[in-house]
């Protein structure tokens, strides 16, 4: 977990780490997406939803 409250993900094989809103996404080998990044994503476009109206 980041200081502001967002999940900190690494990955196993490269030790790279990723949180929500960096400008790329992580990805298995065969190119699809862990289910924990996907749900990060969905978290993102929520918080930006949320915040469009202010």
């Amino acid at each position: 977990m980041t200081p502001d409250g967002r999940a900190l993900l690494a990955c196993r094989g490269c030790g790279s780490q990723w949180v929500r809103g960096e400008p790329w996404t992580p990805a298995q080998a065969d190119g699809s997406r862990p289910q924990c990044v996907t749900d990060e994503l969905r978290l993102n476009e929520l918080g930006a939803a949320g915040s469009a109206g202010s």
